[in-house]
């Protein structure tokens, strides 16, 4: 490949959030990658950013190994983009703002001093979105009184402003208890510190809210369906079994998908399993392979373990006709010989979020299934842009024995292990 092909790669495995981008880089350290890092530097290109995370200390590592020349470069375009950045509930924000965080303490304290301006001078629907967490990774408790201070001027002036506390669970190196009990102390003597403890210590109705799903599920369930609503998974779960038969015999008597599709919501998950025979779920599939509904039914008939079921999944699996969702079918039905239909059905889905579901239940079925069959199918899964993921995917390798040294080696550099090393999780 010529240079241009290979930034080109990079940037594209940079994206994704695994180690080859830097098993790239460390073999081509004759070639200038700055404006390929500060890309993804000031971009989260994460699948689900709220559930991996930020990408913060992914893009460091990189910086950390740029020439001096190099590293002025990204800092100053960091910089100017952390200066005049818009403050929006966006997952770039979030990044950089974490990042700018670990620089000022890795490298320039300016940054630190450009993150606590746009912070202190940002306006109160500004503070709604602000990343927050940025502060208390910059400053640790420090920080927490900068947000408890700031937060509890505006809880003073302003009714409309809510706040649950959950800032004071995120003080990197000190437990929630601790960080509550400095901050009420401190509290005694600085009245806007006291209005932000006064308003997260306010008693919830968390608790009342789950007695009335827990003693009135069947009630709630009716209604729901009644009105032709969704089902809420805290009622459902807590239907005992004779009201589970209960609506699996209204579920019989409806007529037509519409009406059944409400009740598909109830037996979708394990606890909540249909009651009677898997048989009654499979008869109900639509001629329209790939629709909403099957879809649904596929959820309820996936914790069964049967031939019938086992079958239905063949079919699906041998003919291009049917989409990944049938895959789930394996889960509890799975038999050596299996991977290379799971192989095909995950090369022939193209769209990301399908390939996304598509691997999670590739997952699902390997957890339960452990065999060296599945390293064929795991290594298209370790393809996806999301983290979490990737980070299943290697455990699953280790676990079925299959994990090759390059994998184990890549991803010491990925996303997903980087930020978790920061955030302390085993």
């Amino acid at each position: 490949m010529n240079e241009s092909q290979i930034k080109h790669q990079f940037l594209k495995e940079a994206k994704i959030g695994n180690g080859r981008a830097y098993s790239i880089f460390s073999t081509n350290r004759n070639i200038d990658f700055t404006e390929q890092i500060i890309n993804f530097s000031v971009h989260n290109y994460g699948y689900d950013p709220q559930c991996e995370g930020d990408r913060a200390d992914y893009a460091l590592q990189f910086i950390r190994e740029l020439e001096e020349s190099q590293k002025q470069k990204v800092f100053s375009a960091i910089k100017k983009q952390l200066a005049q950045v818009e403050i929006t509930d966006d997952w770039d924000v979030d990044q950089l703002f974490k990042l700018a965080a670990l620089l000022s303490k890795e490298y320039d304290t300016e940054f630190g001093e450009l993150l606590r301006k746009r912070f202190d001078t940002c306006s109160c629907d500004e503070l709604w979105e602000f990343p927050k967490y940025s502060i208390l990774l910059l400053d640790g408790f420090d920080g927490m009184v900068r947000l408890a201070r700031r937060i509890g001027e505006i809880l003073l002036t302003d009714d409309d402003w809510w706040e649950d506390g959950w800032d004071m669970y995120c003080v990197p190196g000190m437990k929630f208890e601790e960080v509550k009990e400095e901050l009420t102390e401190l509290s005694k003597t600085d009245k806007n510190i006291k209005a932000y403890l006064d308003e997260v210590n306010k008693d919830d109705d968390v608790g009342s809210e789950k007695e009335k799903y827990k003693n009135h599920a069947f009630e709630i369930t009716k209604e729901a369906i009644a009105n032709k609503r969704p089902v809420p998974r805290r009622a459902y779960l807590n239907l005992s079994h004779e009201e589970l038969c209960y609506f699996a015999d209204e579920f019989k008597k409806a007529r037509t998908q519409n009406e059944r599709r409400l009740y598909l919501n109830i037996f979708s998950e394990k606890r909540s399993r249909y009651p009677y025979s898997e048989q009654d779920l499979i008869d109900s599939f639509s001629l329209r392979k790939n629709s909403w509904y099957n879809n649904r039914l596929v959820d309820c008939l996936d914790c069964f373990s049967s031939q019938a079921v086992r079958e239905t999944a063949q079919k699906a699996l041998d003919s291009d006709e049917y989409g990944y969702f049938y895959l789930q079918l394996l889960i509890n039905n799975y038999r050596e010989g299996d991977s290379a239909k799971i192989v095909r059905k995950l090369k022939r889905t193209k769209d990301e979020c399908d390939f996304h579901w598509a691997v999670g239940t590739v997952l699902h079925i390997y957890e339960k299934n452990t065999t060296a069959e599945c390293l064929e199918p795991l290594l298209l899964a370790y393809k996806t842009r999301c983290g979490l993921c990737r980070q299943h995917v290697v455990e699953l390798m280790e676990k079925a024995g299959v994990l090759s040294d390059e994998i184990r080696a890549e991803f010491q550099h990925d996303s997903a292990y980087l930020y978790d090393k920061r955030e302390g999780v085993e």
